[in-house]
């Protein structure tokens, strides 16, 4: 006869692999050897539990009948399909902003477009930690969530540059003949416009 069980701890053995089960009608005498027989197939899809389960052998090879009947016990081995936090890696671009500015990390993910549909980017940084009073170099921190509910955290490097010094300048106005043998009259000069 067969059997199969789990070969791993926390999952029980969906119905399914029940109808896998090898079936030997022949009987065997005293002495005689039986090797296992192998399932109908070795991986079987779990749609419920999100994963594949594969046959890793039986607790032995063959058996010598010895005044009982034989049984052979079938491991299976459940492994869960990646989550989406485990198949992808979201790529980063630095953040630079002057003093003052507030920057906006969840554009930082250069490679959202190949991420899967409906993946959202969240500004997780703490804080305080990135000062936009001081120049200088701090480290923010996004996480990415997928559609499948798994999520990654990511750093992101923000540039904080001084903020550029205003220069300011004064407008003047003067008037001069065109005439090279006239002077202009002292009246001209209060038509002159003003810019303060």
């Amino acid at each position: 006869t067969y059997r199969f069980e789990s070969a791993t701890s926390d999952k029980a053995l969906p119905a399914g692999i029940a109808t896998l089960l090898p079936s030997d009608s022949a009987t065997y005498e005293n002495g005689n050897s039986v090797s296992a027989k192998q399932p109908a197939q070795a991986t079987y899809i779990d749609s419920v539990n999100d994963g594949t389960w594969t046959f890793k052998g039986y607790d032995a090879a063959s058996a010598v009948v010895n005044k009982a009947n034989v049984e052979f016990v079938g491991k299976w081995e459940f492994k869960a399909n990646p989550t989406n936090a485990e198949t992808y890696t979201p790529q980063v671009t630095e953040e630079t902003i002057k003093v003052g500015q507030t920057p906006d990390l969840t554009d930082n993910v250069t490679n959202l477009p190949n991420l899967p549909a409906g993946t959202k980017v969240v500004d997780i940084t703490p804080a305080g930690q990135i000062d936009t009073t001081k120049p200088g170099t701090y480290t923010g921190k996004v996480r990415v969530d997928y559609p499948d509910g798994s999520s990654t955290e990511v750093s992101v490097s923000v540039n904080v540059l001084p903020a550029p010094e205003t220069q300011t300048y004064k407008v003047t106005y003067r008037f001069e003949s065109a005439t090279s043998d006239k002077a202009l009259p002292a009246g001209i000069a209060t038509l002159l416009p003003s810019d303060s």
